[in-house]
C-alpha cells in the first residue's frame, strides 16, 4: 500500500511515470495499492474490487481511472461503490483486480492478510 499524494490518472495516460515512481516503493510485492486523500483506489494497472462478508463485491468509491470494466459492473448492479480506506479495508475477505481485460474471475482472490498495510 503506497500513497498516491497529488497523483492524477483521470484518463489512460502513454506517460505512467508517475505510476512508476509508486511502484518502485512496492518493497518486493507483485504490485501496489494506491491511497489517495486516506482512501484505497485502484492498483498500478487494475481496479480493485473487494468482498464482504456479506457476499457483495465493493468498488472503491475514489479511483484514479474510472475504468470501463469497473463502471460496467456497477451499471449491471454486480458491484457497489464504497469509500474504501485502509483501516477498514482489513473487514473485507478477498481482494480482486478487474480491468478491460479482466473480469471479475479472471483473477485468482488474493486474501487481505496477504496485503502489506
Amino acid at each position: 500500500m503506497v500513497e498516491a499524494g497529488e497523483i492524477n490518472y483521470n484518463y489512460k495516460f502513454i506517460d505512467r511515470s508517475a505510476i512508476n515512481t509508486l511502484l518502485k516503493q512496492s518493497n518486493g510485492c507483485d504490485d501496489i495499492v494506491m491511497v489517495k486523500d486516506g482512501m484505497i483506489t485502484d492498483t498500478s494497472y487494475a481496479n480493485i474490487i473487494v468482498r464482504g462478508n456479506d457476499g457483495i463485491w465493493y468498488t472503491p468509491s475514489g479511483f484514479l481511472l474510472r475504468g470501463t470494466k469497473r463502471e460496467y459492473l456497477l451499471n449491471n448492479g454486480l458491484i457497489r461503490e464504497l469509500d474504501i480506506t485502509p483501516a477498514c479495508l482489513k473487514k473485507f475477505r478477498e481482494l480482486r483486480l478487474i480491468n478491460t481485460m479482466l473480469d471479475i474471475d479472471d483473477t485468482d482472490s488474493i486474501p487481505i492478510s496477504t496485503i502489506c498495510f
